[in-house]
This record gives C-alpha cells, structure tokens and sequence, in this order.
C-alpha cells in the first residue's frame, strides 16, 4: 500500500512538472509568434 501511495504521490509531481513545462512552453512561443508577425507584415 505504501508503495501504491509513493506513485501516486511522485505521478502527481511529475504531472505538475510536466503542467509548468507546457505552460512555459506556451508563454515562450507566444512572443516569438507575435514578433513573427510584426515582421511579416513589415
């Protein structure tokens, strides 16, 4: 039982890592994708 609770305890960290990459990832792309666009329409 202790070792089912361990999973599911190190299952959801690596769920909210995995939640703060994905948001990371997102804001990074974000101005990269604006900027692009500022350019483009230069």
């Amino acid at each position: 039982m202790d070792l089912l609770l361990n999973t599911q305890a190190v299952m959801h960290k690596n769920l909210h890592i995995l939640g703060y990459l994905i948001v990371f990832l997102i804001l990074l792309n974000l101005p990269v994708s604006s900027i692009q666009k500022a350019s483009a329409d230069d």
